[in-house]
């Protein structure tokens, strides 16, 4: 976003609580206090998302409308917790994007109910170990989401929208 001109990114760390005192309200792209919160790897336990999406809405509370809205969840895949699709529901349609960090391949089992939920996308990526493929994959999600196209990550090229509006399956 910084180098497409910028836009406002907030960031809510989240386990089984999301602590205000942990979340950040959207800020500008290029201040150094999105990037430090970006930094933070808090051990919050658990897995509720519905509590991350409702720090996202009190974030966002206020702000302007013509803004386009568009979250990241990233977890493990192992527990959806409890109201997930209530949460996803008091949100924009399609606007929050799920990356699911699953080395078992199958949310432990659970994979047809995290599909069954109205996400704006759905990504899987086997392990938190390649930074820079995390940082790109969430990087092509966002731009997707508010019409920007990244260059491919290997070419420079620009890439071609994905086949299915709803799905980015990132290669393996």
């Amino acid at each position: 976003m910084h180098r497409h001109g910028g836009g406002r990114a907030g960031v809510v760390h989240w386990g089984d609580a999301a602590p205000a005192s942990m979340a950040l309200a959207p800020l500008p792209v290029y201040r150094g206090r999105l990037r430090r919160g970006l930094r933070l790897q808090p051990a919050l336990g658990g897995t509720q998302p519905a509590v991350a999406l409702a720090r996202v809405r009190k974030l966002i509370r206020g702000t302007g409308s013509g803004r386009t809205l568009a979250v990241l969840l990233i977890t493990d895949g192992q527990d959806l917790g409890v109201g997930l699709e209530q949460a996803l529901a008091q949100l924009p349609a399609r606007s929050v994007h799920l990356t699911l960090v699953d080395p078992s391949g199958d949310c432990w089992g659970q994979e047809a109910a995290w599909r069954e939920l109205p996400w704006g996308s759905f990504t899987r990526l086997a392990n938190l170990g390649d930074h820079k493929r995390l940082a790109w994959e969430s990087g092509t999600v966002i731009a997707r989401s508010i019409g920007l196209r990244l260059p491919d990550r290997t070419s420079g090229r620009t890439q071609r929208p994905s086949a299915s509006p709803g799905e980015h399956r990132p290669e393996a």
